[in-house]
């Protein structure tokens, strides 16, 4: 019987040993999280849109809270983003290849290369 605390006592050693080891663990983990940047949430989806332009090309155009930018796609919503960007507020949304003006019922969307065109929701 005297052998029945013994093991009890160590078990708990054990466990406890096994519990200071994990909180160094997370200790750790949290000191690393704190010295990366904090993460930036990208700004919410103010409005969407879907537009046909005049060459009958059709749009999905999502302007953004930031009022800095626009996510097009270009020629069908699953098309790969392209993130547009305006210098500041108010102005055209542009990146290498697109360039947008306007929001709302009416743009005007310029491809590289080629002529401004006026598309309509």
């Amino acid at each position: 019987m005297s052998r029945i605390p013994f093991f009890s006592a160590v078990g708990i050693a054990l466990a406890l040993a096994g519990c200071n080891k994990h909180t160094a663990d997370e200790a750790n983990e949290a000191a690393a999280q704190n010295s990366q940047a904090p993460v930036v949430m990208p700004p919410a989806i103010k409005e969407s849109h879907v537009y046909r332009c005049q060459d009958k090309t059709i749009i999905y155009v999502d302007f953004l809270a930031d009022n800095l930018t626009a996510n097009l796609h270009y020629g069908s919503i699953e098309a790969p983003t392209v993130r547009l960007i305006a210098p500041e507020a108010g102005k055209p949304f542009a990146d290498g290849d697109y360039s947008l003006a306007g929001d709302g019922k009416t743009i005007t969307l310029t491809k590289k290369g080629g002529s401004a065109q006026t598309c309509k929701a």
